[in-house]
């Protein structure tokens, strides 16, 4: 962890330090100084969110991942067009309607260093009209043909710039959508058996999760370390499967849901 007499003597020397106004992961705003120029400190345990939460809304449901294949060509940007590109009201207000806390210059630094990442990594590409556009990893840009000016940012990560991405800062609303998908299968696939007239137990133990699936005669079938929401399809139809075996419950297997091989062992 950076030590603070060593951030409080940078903060004297260098009078352009500032406070970091990034979020932590428990929502709370981050009070290091920093000197870096898009503000965040980069400090251990600060992870640089730029929404105090996760905002799937502004995104809606659909998530677009801007990516350009790697151009084995040398990038027509160099390293003097890159610092000296301007970057238009729009890009930087794209930018800062996605990201919170940024100042339009730390906005524009923030851009410029990941075009040079980009260029530096070959993801661009260029249009018959000579319009450039780089993307990697969510992060999308476009610069005019003249190679003058930024107009363009779009990314699908409502809570991370890229540096944070490429720092391996993870993704709180990944997981979140995670969490909420397989509660909704486990509630769906426990909907299947209790259709089915049987009744479903969650035990948890020091290895994990097990399930106990209690037919309407009485009779049990235990899964360990199985929670049903986690179940690929592939497992979970291989669990009715057992189910139907031990307690005769007949549930049909969906076999349009199936890949073609598993289907196959259905017939």
């Amino acid at each position: 962890m950076a030590d603070p007499r060593t951030l409080a003597r940078r903060l004297e020397r260098n009078p352009r330090c500032r406070t970091c106004k990034r979020y932590l992961a428990n929502g709370l705003r981050c009070t290091n100084p920093t000197d870096h120029a898009d503000g965040w400190c980069r400090a251990d345990g600060c992870p640089g969110y730029t929404t105090p939460a996760p905002d799937p809304a502004r995104f809606g449901s659909s998530r677009p991942h801007y990516s350009t294949p790697v151009n084995p060509e040398p990038c027509p940007l160099d390293s003097y067009d890159i610092a000296t590109l301007g970057v238009s009201r729009g890009a930087v207000d794209a930018f800062l309607e996605v990201h919170e806390g940024f100042t339009r210059a730390q906005a524009e630094a923030s851009v410029k260093t990941m075009i040079e990442d980009f260029a530096a990594m070959g993801h661009w590409s260029r249009s018959e009209g000579g319009w450039l556009s780089l993307a990697a990893r969510g992060y999308h840009v476009v610069v005019t043909p003249d190679l003058a000016d930024v107009v363009l940012y779009r990314t699908s990560h409502a809570e991370r710039t890229w540096a944070q991405v490429k720092a391996g800062v993870p993704s709180r609303g990944a997981a979140e959508r995670r969490k909420r998908h397989n509660q909704r299968r486990q509630e769906r696939r426990a909907a299947v058996l209790t259709a089915a007239g049987a009744a479903i137990t969650t035990e948890t133990e020091e290895e994990g999760e097990a399930s106990v699936i209690t037919g309407p005669d009485g009779r049990s079938v235990r899964f360990e370390q199985v929670s049903l929401g986690r179940l690929s399809a592939a497992r979970w139809h291989d669990v009715l499967r057992q189910v139907n075996a031990a307690l005769d419950l007949g549930i049909p297997l969906p076999e349009e849901s199936l890949p073609k091989d598993i289907a196959a062992d259905t017939e």
